[in-house]
C-alpha cells in the first residue's frame, strides 16, 4: 500500500503516470478521480477495472480478488480528494486484501478540496503499514539546475530570443519550488520566448495561467487572496483584517483552506505566499489604474487601523504618483510616525517624505518634514546630503525646535566633529546654540538635546569642563534618555558609560544607533587589553546591526587600530582591507596603520606608496616619520613629528627615540618596569630606548638585557624593520641580540603565537565563526590557521586537537606542580 500526497502541481499525477508505464510483470489497472466523482458513486473504481458494472463495494472488492487470482496486480486511482464517499469506503477496504493478496494499492490526493474522510483514511492506511509519501517543494539547489539545464542545451538560431536569464532564474526562484509553477514560468518566460530583458512585471500569459492554477479554491478565498496579495509577500491577519473589514472569525475559515492547500504558511505571527509568483500574479490580474486605487485604500485604511508605519509605506509607495499631491491626511500621518518608519524602512520614508514636501502647504509642516528627511537620509549614511539639506532649513527657520532637531541630526552626521566645513556647519556654531537655547518657544524635549547637542561640541572641541557644565542639567532631569546617555557619556567614570548604553538600549529613534556607536567608542578608548577588545566587538557590532557602510567601516578602522596596537597585525591588516566606505579621516587612518604596519615589517617601497603625498592623521603623520627614519634622515622624521604643538601618545616612543639619537638628550636608563603587556610594540620601543641609554652609560649589562627583551618582542611581532633598526643602534656599542632557537617545524613549540590562541579556542569548543568574531578576522582565515596547527601537531581533527591540548595543559600543570 503506497499514499502519495502533495500540494497541486507537486508532482504527483507525473510521478504516478511514470509508475503505471514502467511496471512490469503486472497487470496494472489506473484511473484519477475528477470534480464530477463526488455525484457518480464508485465510478472512478469503474473506470479504473474496466467494469461498469460494479454497484456496490463486495462486487469492488470481488472483481479485484478475480484478478489478484491470475497474477499481481496495480491499482492505482489519482486525485483521491475528488472520488465519492463510497470509493473512499472501498480502498480501506481494498487495504485489507492488499495485505494477503498479491495487491499493489497506491493512492493519491492534494489537501483540497478538504474533507473529513480522507485523513480518516490516511491514519488507517498508516495504521496498517501503508508508506505515505509526501512531497515536498523541490531543492534550490535542484531549481537551479534545472535552469541552468534549460537555457544551456538552447542552441543555434534559439539562442538570440532566450530572456534574460538572470530574470528567468529570478522568477524561478519565487515559484517556491513547485514543479508545475516551474514549469509554467519556464514555458512562459524560458529559451525561445519573445520576453523583452528588463520588462517589468510577469512574462505576457503567466500571470493569467498561474491564476487559473487556484481554480481549485473556493470563491471567498481566491478573493481574500487577491486582497492579500496587495499586502505582499508576508503580511499579519490583523492588516487583512483591516483590509476586508471582516471580523478574523470569518477569514479564518478561508485561510485554513489557503494553509492546508499548501498556499499560505505561517512565518512566526505572519502569514506568507509559499510561492511568492502566485502573489505577483494576483496582485497583477488587477488592472494597473485599479490597482493604484486600491493601493491608496489600503493604506489610508491600514493607517486608521494603526497598522505598523513599515506596512502602510508600502501601500503608499506603491500607489505614488509624482503627478498626484500628496493628500493632507498622508502629511499628518508622517509627522506622527515619521521617527518609527525611518526606522523601519528609510529609503522608502526618504520617497514619501520627498513627496510631501512638495505638496506641503506651509513652511510649518515642510520644515518638520525637512528634519524627517534629514534623518532618513543619515540614516542611510548620507551624510553629505544630509549636511546639504541642512544648511538652507536652519538659515530659513525662526523654529527653535527645527533648529535644535536639525542641529541634533548634524552632530551626529558629522561624528569626528571635524568633517562639516560646509555652510550648515556655520548655522550650528556654539554661539548660535547657546542662543537658540534662550530662546522662549523651545519645547522640553528640544532643549534637552540642544543641550546634549552643545555638550559634544564643546567636547570636540576641547573644552570638557563646559561640556560636563552644559550637560548637567540634562543628566539631572532625566526626561530623554538619548540626551541623558550623551551627558553621562562625558564623564570619566565607566559605569556612566555602561548607564548611557542601557539608557539607549531598545529606543527606535534613528538617532539611538549613533549615540550608541559613540558611547562604544569612549569606551573602547577608555579601555585596555580585553576589556577593549570587547568594547570594540561590540562598536562593531553595533554597526552591522543598524550603521551605514560609512559606520561599519569607521567601527572596523577603529578596531584594526585597537589590533594593532595589540601587535595582532594581520588581523588589523585583513580589517582594513575590507573597508571602502569612509570619512576623510577615517581613510587617513587606515592608510597610515597599513603603512606603519608595512613599516614595521621592513618593506619600505610598499609603504611609501600607502603613505602618498596628502592626508593628515596621527598614524599617517608617524608612518611619514618612521619612513624617513628608515630611509637615514632621522633629521627629517623628528621635524615632521615636533611640527605638531601637542604630540599624540601615539608618537612619544618615536620622539624619545629620535630626540636621543640627535640630540643626545638623556633619559632616565631606569624607567618603569610595568610595561603595557596589550601593547607589546611600546614596550620593545620603551625597552630599545633604554637599551641605548644604559649603552650610553657604559652599564652594557642592562643594556643588553634591555635589549634582548625588545628584540624578543619584536621578534614575535615580525617587526623586521623594528629588529634592524634596534641591532644597528646597539651595534656600535658591542651590544649583540641573543640569537635564541629557531623554531622547530612540528609540535607545539612551531605554532606561530596566533596559530596557539586559535588552538586553545578550538579546543576550548568555539566554532570557526566563534573565532573570527572573537580575534576580528575572516572564517576563511581561521579555517587556514586550524588547517596549519592540525598539521603541525599531526592531528586529523578538533576532537584530537582538543585532547592534545589538554594532555599538554595536564603536562604543564604536573610540571609546575612538581
Amino acid at each position: 500500500m503506497l499514499l502519495v500526497e502533495g500540494e497541486a502541481g507537486s508532482g504527483r499525477s507525473t510521478l504516478l503516470g511514470h509508475a503505471v508505464s514502467e511496471a512490469a510483470g503486472l497487470t496494472v489497472r489506473h484511473a484519477a478521480a475528477d470534480e464530477f466523482s463526488p455525484h457518480f458513486p464508485l465510478q472512478v473504481l469503474q473506470d479504473a477495472l474496466e467494469d461498469t458494472g460494479l454497484a456496490t463495494i463486495d462486487d469492488v472488492l470481488s472483481r479485484v480478488a478475480g484478478l489478484t487470482a491470475s497474477g499481481p496486480v496495480l491499482l492505482c486511482v489519482d486525485d483521491l480528494q475528488w472520488a465519492d464517499r463510497t470509493t473512499i469506503l472501498a480502498w480501506q477496504r481494498l487495504s485489507r486484501l492488499a495485505r494477503s493478496a498479491p495487491l499493489l494499492l497506491v493512492g493519491a490526493h492534494r489537501p483540497a478540496p478538504h474533507r473529513e474522510d480522507l485523513p480518516m483514511l490516511r491514519r488507517a492506511l498508516a495504521g496498517a503499514g501503508a508508506e505515505v509519501l509526501t512531497l515536498g517543494p523541490l531543492p534550490e539547489t535542484a531549481v537551479d539546475t534545472l535552469v541552468s539545464t534549460v537555457v544551456g542545451t538552447v542552441v543555434g538560431t534559439r539562442v538570440g530570443a532566450c530572456a534574460d536569464t538572470a530574470r528567468l532564474r529570478a522568477l524561478a526562484a519565487r515559484a517556491g519550488g513547485n514543479p508545475r509553477y516551474l514549469a509554467d514560468v519556464i514555458d512562459l518566460a524560458g529559451p525561445g520566448t519573445a520576453e523583452t530583458p528588463g520588462t517589468p512585471g510577469l512574462p505576457p500569459g503567466l500571470a493569467e495561467r498561474l491564476e487559473h492554477r487556484l481554480a481549485f479554491l473556493g470563491a471567498p478565498t481566491r478573493r481574500l487572496l487577491g486582497t492579500a496579495a496587495l499586502l505582499g509577500d508576508r503580511f499579519s491577519v490583523a492588516d487583512l483584517a483591516a483590509l476586508t473589514a471582516l471580523p478574523v472569525t470569518e477569514l479564518l475559515p478561508m485561510l485554513d483552506e489557503a494553509r492546508s492547500t499548501g498556499l499560505l504558511a505561517e512565518q512566526q505571527t505572519h502569514l506568507a505566499f509559499r510561492h511568492p509568483i502566485l502573489r505577483d500574479a494576483l496582485a497583477e490580474r488587477v488592472p494597473a489604474g485599479a490597482r493604484i486605487l486600491l493601493h491608496r485604500q489600503a493604506a489610508h485604511d491600514l493607517a486608521r487601523a494603526g497598522s505598523r508605519p513599515g506596512v502602510v509605506c508600502e501601500q503608499l509607495l506603491a500607489a505614488l504618483d509624482p503627478a498626484t499631491p500628496v493628500a493632507d491626511w498622508i502629511i499628518t500621518w508622517l509627522l506622527e510616525t515619521g521617527t518609527a518608519l525611518i526606522t523601519a524602512n528609510p529609503a522608502g520614508a526618504e520617497l514619501l517624505l520627498r513627496a510631501a514636501l512638495r505638496s506641503a502647504p506651509s513652511s510649518n509642516p515642510q520644515d518638520a518634514l525637512a528634519v524627517l528627511l534629514a534623518q532618513a537620509l543619515f540614516h542611510q549614511g548620507r551624510t553629505t546630503e544630509t549636511r546639504s539639506l541642512a544648511g538652507p532649513v536652519l538659515r530659513a527657520t525662526r523654529d527653535a525646535d527645527v533648529i535644535a532637531a536639525m542641529s541634533w541630526i548634524l552632530t551626529w552626521a558629522d561624528p569626528t566633529g571635524r568633517e562639516a566645513t560646509d555652510a550648515a556647519a556655520d548655522v550650528v556654531r556654539t554661539s548660535v546654540l547657546r542662543r537658540v537655547l534662550a530662546a522662549p518657544d523651545l519645547s522640553a524635549l528640544g532643549a534637552q538635546r540642544l543641550r546634549a547637542t552643545l555638550a559634544r561640541r564643546l567636547e570636540d572641541a576641547g573644552d570638557h569642563e563646559g561640556a560636563v557644565s552644559i550637560a548637567a542639567p540634562v543628566v539631572e532631569s532625566g526626561s530623554d534618555p538619548l540626551a541623558v546617555a550623551v551627558g553621562l557619556g562625558l564623564g570619566h567614570d565607566d559605569t556612566d558609560i555602561e548607564r548611557a548604553l542601557g539608557l539607549t538600549t531598545g529606543i527606535t529613534d534613528p538617532a539611538a544607533s549613533p549615540v550608541r556607536r559613540w558611547l562604544y567608542r569612549r569606551r573602547t578608548a577608555r579601555l585596555t587589553g580585553p576589556a577593549a577588545r570587547e568594547a570594540a566587538r561590540d562598536l562593531l557590532t553595533e554597526a552591522e546591526r543598524s550603521g551605514s557602510a560609512v559606520a561599519i567601516d569607521t567601527a572596523r578602522v577603529i578596531s584594526a587600530d585597537l589590533l594593532y596596537r595589540h601587535g595582532d597585525w594581520d588581523r588589523a591588516l585583513e580589517l582594513l582591507a575590507a573597508t571602502a566606505s569612509l570619512s576623510p579621516r577615517d581613510h587617513h587612518c587606515r592608510w597610515g596603520l597599513k603603512a606603519l604596519i608595512t613599516l614595521h615589517r621592513g618593506d619600505i617601497a610598499t609603504a611609501a606608496r600607502e603613505i602618498g603625498t596628502d592626508g593628515t592623521g596621527e598614524h599617517l603623520t608617524l608612518a611619514r616619520a618612521l619612513l624617513a627614519e628608515q630611509r637615514g634622515h632621522p633629521e627629517e622624521a623628528l621635524a615632521v613629528l615636533t611640527a605638531v604643538p601637542v604630540a599624540p601618545a601615539l608618537w612619544r616612543t618615536a620622539l624619545t627615540r629620535l630626540r636621543l639619537t640627535l640630540t643626545g638628550d638623556e633619559i632616565p636608563a631606569d624607567g618603569p618596569e610595568d610595561l603595557p603587556d596589550d601593547d607589546p610594540l611600546t614596550s620593545a620601543q620603551h625597552l630599545e630606548n633604554r637599551a641605548l641609554a644604559h649603552a650610553r652609560r657604559g652599564d652594557l649589562a642592562q643594556a643588553r638585557t634591555a635589549h634582548n627583551r625588545a628584540g624578543e618582542l619584536y621578534l614575535a611581532l615580525g617587526a623586521q624593520g623594528e629588529l634592524h633598526r634596534l641591532d644597528t643602534r646597539l651595534k656600535p656599542y658591542g651590544v649583540h641580540r641573543r640569537r635564541g632557537p629557531r623554531r622547530p617545524g612540528s609540535g607545539w613549540p612551531s605554532l606561530t603565537p596566533a596559530e596557539v590562541s586559535i588552538a586553545q579556542l578550538v579546543a576550548e569548543g568555539h566554532t570557526n565563526a566563534d573565532i573570527a568574531a572573537r580575534l576580528f578576522v575572516s572564517r576563511r582565515t581561521v579555517e587556514g590557521h586550524v588547517s596549519h596547527v592540525l598539521a603541525k601537531l599531526g592531528l586529523r581533527s578538533r576532537v584530537e586537537l582538543a585532547r592534545d591540548a589538554g594532555r599538554r595543559s595536564a603536562e604543564r600543570t604536573a610540571a609546575l606542580a612538581g
